[in-house]
């Protein structure tokens, strides 16, 4: 990137006008593209590089030595000005004399007496540095309002993360790879856990003691999922208070641009209402199951898919499997001979997409997990879902024969 600057120019400070006019033959000689502006004594040298900009400044060190590099030190402190100095002399400056210029803020050094070669060579330093100088300048500005933009559109983003995570139900977090730290954590996390957000900050094992003794070493065996993004468990947690919360909580990995692993998220939500709903059907449907199994009636449900939902204790005992061996099978596949198996399902199917009206009372033949046919005479109730369709039939039936495989045909009806 080339800077443009419309002048340039170079300001001069002499003790004596046979010296600068001097110098200034021979630079103007040797650059005659360059405007010169002369400083006498140096009074207004701040003012005037602070107000135009100078490619570099040419100072003698033989007005005054402590004075000049006083100048160079008040031009290098000013935020406002980066301008190359070159310290002109009539000899060769010493060792010392060049150190304590440079600790000033000096660039380089020009004898007055020195060749033509040498003059050029060093004043185009002094310009080469200065479009540097302001290249870096440039650059740096351009950065800067690039670095602006930047941490403004960041700032916006992480308030939109904010508000969205504070507002949620559930309780989001973030932590280091592996749990040391917690760098996140919403407020949700202090209604749900009971604990305030800072404490978990402080103490991050606090969140995996919360959890219940019965579930905790469940849970801790899947931790190492977190690193691959499949930890999704469900367990209680027992509260400052003592209350018990049922909690449902998923973890990711996040990784860097180089594929490294760089922190973990997670959300945490309350599942306690959902399952205190499971817990009650469950206690619900035991209380059912316990009062079919009581019948001496068998009774059987059977899903539109054809697979059985419920079957009673007297079902069970005819056809000689347990609960768990019935519920889910197909009804027609696995306890109908296989003789008749196909017209008793396509009667089913009939039913099910109401392509025939609901038949209350039937009797078909049954086979028991020993081959043995058991004659059962049904009585049908059908369930409907919100739009009127047959979703499921939940039968009763009473025994009425028993006979062996070939004696007689199903008969529906």
């Amino acid at each position: 990137m080339n800077i443009e600057i419309a002048r340039k120019i170079l300001t001069v400070i002499y003790d004596e006008s046979e010296q600068r006019e001097q110098l200034l033959r021979v630079v103007h000689s040797l650059f005659p593209d360059i405007d010169f502006s002369v400083e006498e004594e140096g009074k207004r040298l701040l003012s005037t590089v602070s107000s135009y900009p100078h490619e570099g400044i040419l100072m003698s060190a033989e007005h005054n030595g402590v004075k000049t590099i006083e100048m160079c030190r008040s031009i290098k402190s000013s935020k406002r000005i980066n301008t190359p100095i070159l310290i002109l002399s009539e000899n060769e400056l010493s060792h010392e004399e060049k150190s304590a210029f440079l600790k000033a803020g000096a660039d380089d050094f020009l004898v007055l007496t020195a060749d033509h070669e040498t003059i050029i060579a060093r004043i185009s330093m002094i310009l080469k540095l200065s479009a540097s100088v302001k290249e870096l300048e440039y650059l740096t500005g351009h950065f800067e309002e690039q670095l602006k933009d930047r941490v403004f559109e960041l700032k916006q983003r992480d308030e939109q993360f904010r508000q969205f995570a504070d507002n949620i139900n559930e309780v989001f977090w973030m932590s280091t790879p592996y749990g040391n730290e917690i760098t996140y954590v919403s407020p949700a996390y202090e209604k749900i856990w009971g604990r305030s957000c800072q404490s978990l900050y402080d103490q991050p094992k606090t969140y995996f003691e919360s959890i219940h003794e019965e579930d905790r070493e469940r849970v801790r065996a899947h931790l190492g999922s977190m690193l691959y993004g499949s930890f999704d468990e469900e367990y209680r947690i027992i509260r400052p208070d003592g209350d018990i919360r049922w909690i449902r909580a998923q973890a990711f990995p996040v990784l860097d641009q180089f594929g490294k692993l760089s922190r973990i998220v997670g959300i945490a939500d309350d599942i306690t209402k959902r399952k205190q709903v499971e817990l009650e059907l469950v206690e619900e449907r035991n209380r059912i199951t316990s009062f079919l199994n009581i019948s001496g009636s068998l009774i059987v449900g059977i899903n539109r898919d054809m697979t059985v939902s419920i079957a009673n204790k007297k079902t069970c005992e005819i056809l000689e499997y347990n609960e768990q061996e019935i519920v889910g099978k197909s009804w027609f596949e696995t306890f109908i001979p296989a003789e008749e198996r196909e017209v008793v399902s396509q009667v089913f199917a009939k039913l099910m997409n109401g392509e025939i009206e609901p038949v209350e009372h039937f009797t078909n033949r049954i086979l028991s997990k020993s081959g043995k046919i058991t004659i059962v005479k049904w009585r049908n109730t059908y369930l409907h879902d919100n739009k009127g369709s047959i979703y499921a039939t939940m039968s009763s039936g009473e025994i009425i024969g028993i006979s062996m495989p070939g004696e007689g045909s199903s008969q529906v009806g």
